[in-house]
């Protein structure tokens, strides 16, 4: 019986030397071209995209939400094909690629040794994300990332996130775990901007209600540890800008569930900072206001 999940891995690998013989610019711009093809010829949730980019900015015509539209492909495609190719980069070539804003927030957050959660979102490169704190200041962390499908992909994409240090932990294992991690005075890493569940209370995200997942904030107050927020952004020059922010605790309300939603506002308003600077790479691919 053929087995299809080791096809696509091959297919994955195949792909992967043929960006180190590309060298990473040419990688960059394969990925535009691809971008290209996924917009205009084979359309991969296009409505969907267009649809979440015309009720963040209501304001814009439908030229400008398409332009956004079209970037954001290129810019997703971006994202994946460098991860792809970070492996072959060294941490020195890795660092030299971030412009780090205000670096000292991690190194200070950390040595409070209370652990601290690296929270992100889906803009810019959040791989690259998940490599600042190693490059820039030398503190590993423990990414909980999502499973692929494919566990061979899984796996390549595991190791070549836990370069330099980092551990990764996959979603769905015991929460336990992370709180075990962040008490021992460790970093986690969460990219925290998915759709949550239908009956979490909301946010607001561009104006209108979202649903967020508790997690990160959760574990923060139960074990007391600040958030960093961080956004990384792929600059034209093909450098990064890494933006870095405590979470402030200060002004919280006394109920527990306000506390979370409270928290996760701060959150996303981070995010959604530096979405409107930048909304071409947002990942607008799910259906952020589903319910």
């Amino acid at each position: 019986m053929i087995d299809r999940n080791k096809i696509e891995f091959y297919i994955f690998i195949f792909f992967v030397k043929l960006f180190k013989v590309l060298g990473l610019n040419n990688t960059r711009k394969a990925a535009s071209y691809i971008g290209f093809i996924l917009f205009y010829i084979f359309p991969i949730r296009k409505e969907v995209v267009i649809e979440n980019i015309r009720n963040a900015f209501p304001g814009k015509n439908e030229s400008e939400i398409k332009d956004i539209a079209y970037k954001c492909y290129k810019s997703i495609c971006t994202t994946f094909f460098e991860l792809m190719y970070l492996p072959n980069l060294s941490n020195e070539q890795i660092s030299n690629l971030i412009e780090a804003e205000d670096a000292s927030i991690i190194k200070n957050s950390f040595e409070k040794g209370k652990g601290a959660i690296f929270l992100t979102g889906h803009i810019g490169s959040w791989e690259v994300a998940a490599l600042t704190s190693v490059s820039i200041s030398g503190i590993p962390m423990t990414l909980l990332a999502q499973p692929q499908r494919n566990k061979y992909i899984t796996s390549w994409l595991n190791k070549a996130r836990s370069r330099f240090g980092n551990k990764v932990l996959e979603l769905g294992l015991s929460v336990r775990h992370v709180y075990e991690t962040i008490k021992k005075g460790e970093l986690v890493g969460i990219v925290g901007d998915q759709r949550g569940p239908r009956d979490i209370k909301r946010v607001n995200f561009f104006g209108r209600p979202t649903s967020l997942y508790p997690g990160a904030v959760s574990f923060a107050l139960k074990a007391k540890c600040p958030i960093i927020l961080a956004a990384v952004i792929r600059l034209e020059s093909g450098n990064y800008k890494a933006i870095f922010e405590e979470l402030a605790f200060d002004n919280l309300p006394d109920d527990h569930d306000e506390q979370v939603r409270e928290m996760n506002q701060r959150y996303i308003s981070f995010i959604e900072r530096y979405v409107r600077q930048y909304p071409e790479q947002y990942f607008w691919m799910h259906k952020i206001w589903k319910y």
